[in-house]
């Protein structure tokens, strides 16, 4: 298991704003006991942080990814609707823009590799479908994690 998402998003946080590395101002501006965002941040809270709060640390922070990484990890329909929700950092953010661009660029070259003669056949549609709409999917996936990253910038 990686670190808390909480204390995460706020040590990141301090690398712009050095007042977040000091649990005392961060829990005062939160409206909460240093104590109880020290429970936070070391997982001794089995809901997490309440959601008000957790919206309250993304806004401080700057991390919208903050909220889906939470809804992930506490709410049922965040595991559903957030199921690869996680903190990244720039690094990652790198392979995943990479990554992305390899599939749209396999699949146009394939794409215009089928139209040489003018038409897209039955069969072309098929090998098409079968060999790109899952990846296309997955980074659909990866365009809108790479757009809630940007959105925290």
């Amino acid at each position: 298991m990686g670190e808390n998402i909480y204390k995460q998003s706020r040590i990141r946080a301090s690398n712009q704003r050095k007042t977040c590395s000091q649990l005392a101002v961060v829990s005062r501006e939160l409206g909460i006991t240093e104590s109880t965002l020290s429970r936070y941040e070391n997982d001794y809270s089995v809901n997490g942080a309440p959601p008000s709060t957790v919206v309250a640390m993304s806004l401080l922070f700057n991390d919208p990814n903050l909220r889906r990484c939470h809804c992930n990890k506490y709410c049922e329909i965040g595991r559903i609707d957030y199921p690869d929700a996680q903190q990244l950092d720039m690094t990652q953010m790198g392979y995943m823009f990479s990554s992305k661009n390899k599939v749209s660029d396999e699949f146009i070259t394939e794409f215009f590799k089928c139209m040489e003669d003018g038409l897209l056949s039955d069969n072309e549609k098929k090998l098409l479908k079968e060999k790109y709409f899952v990846r296309h999917i997955e980074k659909m996936k990866l365009d809108k994690d790479i757009a809630n990253i940007m959105e925290s910038w």
